[in-house]
């Protein structure tokens, strides 16, 4: 019989998952900590999955200098806050790292027919190792962040795949047609069938299985028991709820009428940190960047900050491969938060928001150090607290840990380099982009790609930016503001028309690159039109093109904006040489 090798959705019913951590504060901290959660301003948060960068990659049985790992990579950063996750897989189908009194342990699977993955095998075999030692890898990673005066919460994932073992994996089966197993888990009976959404499906995400109803009363209850268990029996700064893996949490026709129970959930949850025995700790929520999309999931934002139940909200979006924007549209969440004592730390994906029209192998290129930077400043620009990360190319270097002490620094990001990027829809199946088109309906749309057609008539296409840079201010220390665009189908007959805020910049272009045919790189050097700080508006326009393309298209597909500043040259520093 041929070997059946295991998914990641597989795994996460069988074995386990993340972790999370905690603090005992330090002295620089005691004042905050002893009183309210808000009191402490978190200058950058650093997310570790525990699993990726972690458990996967060291060979058991796992060292304690291994184990300080986490920890340690970012310790002497900007970085004070460090969130570990706590388990995988969703409520539902949760296996945690941390030793567990609920039955939800991350074990090694097993089976006739089972092929596991090394990382899952070294994932199992460490942690099994920590544990015949009498060692908690949470426990672990909370005494080394006391130890380096760092602050750690533990993260979980509010819902996702989690199927019992003899689910069937068709997408889209319901409830009826669901031979649901029975599971037991820190004495909650769980009926298998009866609380999962089994929904198709949909536009949504493609490997949306069967998630977990939050309209049943037993999936809140496991979902409270797990964070009750992590905040009672370690001293961890705050836990994080992630709300973002998935836009569903109550069947479609009860997300109005079932909101109610995920606010009070929360609620709980928080006043097990904010009203426990020992000191207060921090709640954080991450949110959808839009409010339609978080009303459409039932989750109450605004309760949630306007009554004080949470400390701190994260906005993200993780669908199109996780790429870094920043043009998120989180405002609404610093207005509100500003008055509600709430702190906004808005998430800089890994990943830039460029490439090919279809993936090449390879995967999405990694964001640059100047791309973080622009987004970072845009986020206190507009009002936002501090800034959160994740997933930076591991290990951490120099580079790395040089990119997480400038972001937690507004002063120190004003004059330096940055790259402005936009999001790009992605590249997909119709169901993929089908998802974004509803994304796009709710309030957060990608601005790239956008075809331009030749004339006539004359039609033009706006493309909106926030800029936190203030050239007039920067005065002789502003080097160049340079604009770059990739055109697809462009040919140096076409004739295309480019203003920034109303003028006419077309005249600034300097230079066009060819490459692989396909499309051509234009770079515009602004001098006299500058942009400002704040809102900008860029128009495309294609007023004509030769003849024999007057029925084809020019496709816009990235755009980016570069602001250099004057460097002072170091005595003995000769010019660069040309590469």
């Amino acid at each position: 019989m041929n070997n059946t090798k295991l998914n990641r959705r597989q795994f996460s019913k069988l074995g386990s998952a993340a972790l999370a951590g905690g603090l005992v504060p330090s002295p620089a901290n005691a004042e905050a900590a002893a009183g309210s959660p808000r009191a402490k301003r978190r200058r950058l948060i650093y997310h570790n999955d525990t699993r990726h960068w972690f458990l996967y990659v060291f060979e058991p049985p796992l060292s304690l200098k291994d184990a300080y790992r986490p920890v340690d990579e970012i310790a002497g950063t900007g970085v004070d806050t460090l969130v570990c996750h706590l388990g995988d897989g969703g409520i539902y189908g949760a296996k945690l790292f941390y030793n567990t009194k609920l039955g939800l342990d991350w074990t090694q699977p097993s089976g006739e027919h089972v092929e596991v993955s090394g990382d899952w095998w070294r994932a199992a075999r460490n942690l099994a190792s920590l544990r015949e030692r009498g060692l908690d890898v949470l426990k672990i990673l909370v005494d080394r962040a006391h130890e380096k005066g760092i602050e750690l919460f533990g993260s979980l994932r509010m819902n996702g795949v989690g199927l019992p073992a003899d689910a069937p994996e068709a997408i889209g089966q319901s409830a009826a047609n669901i031979a649901g197993k029975d599971e037991f888990a820190g004495g909650v009976r769980i009926p298998g069938s009866s609380v999962r959404l089994a929904m198709p499906a949909g536009p949504f995400y493609g490997f949306l299985e069967n998630h977990a109803d939050f309209g049943h009363p037993k999936i809140r209850e496991r979902c409270f028991a797990i964070f009750e268990e992590a905040a009672n029996n370690y001293d961890v700064d705050g836990l994080e709820l992630d709300f973002t893996i998935t836009p569903f949490y109550f069947k479609p026709n009860q997300v109005k009428q079932n909101t109610p129970l995920m606010t009070e959930l929360v609620r709980k949850i928080s006043q097990l940190l904010h009203q426990g025995g020992r000191r207060k700790r921090a709640l954080a929520v991450r949110v959808f960047p839009t409010e339609a999309l978080n009303t459409n999931a039932g989750l109450d934002v605004h309760t949630w900050m306007g009554q004080g139940i949470v400390d701190i909200v994260v906005p993200l979006f993780y669908g199109g491969g996780n790429h870094l924007d920043p043009q998120m549209p989180y405002g609404w969440l610093t207005t509100a938060a500003a008055k509600h004592e709430v702190a906004v730390y808005p998430m800089l994906h890994p990943t830039a928001p460029g490439g090919v029209l279809e993936p090449i192998g390879g995967g999405d290129p990694r964001a640059t150090p100047a791309m973080l930077r622009a987004a970072a400043a845009n986020a206190y620009a507009q009002g936002a607290a501090g800034v959160y990360t994740w997933s930076l190319p591991w290990p951490l270097g120099p580079r790395e840990r040089g990119i997480l002490s400038e972001l937690c620094d507004p002063g120190l990001l004003e004059q330096s380099d940055k790259q402005y990027v936009f999001r790009r829809r992605p590249w997909g199946d119709e169901q993929v982009r089908a998802a974004s088109r509803i994304i796009e309906h709710l309030g957060y749309g990608a601005s790239l790609p956008f075809s331009l057609e030749a004339p006539p008539p004359v039609r033009s296409n706006e493309l909106p930016f926030f800029m936190a840079d203030d050239p007039t201010a920067a005065g002789n220390h502003l080097a160049a503001i340079v604009l770059r665009v990739k055109v697809n189908n462009l040919v140096g007959a076409d004739k295309l028309q480019l203003s920034l805020n109303g003028k006419d910049i077309t005249r600034d272009l300097v230079s066009r690159t060819t490459h692989i045919y396909r499309h051509q790189w234009l770079e515009f050097h602004l001098r006299e039109t500058l942009p400002h700080k704040g809102n900008n508006v860029l128009r495309f326009a294609l007023e004509s093109r030769p003849a024999g393309l007057e029925k084809s298209r020019i496709v816009v597909d990235e755009v980016e904006i570069l602001v250099q500043y004057r460097r002072f040259a170091d005595l003995l520093s000769r010019p660069p040489v040309l590469s």
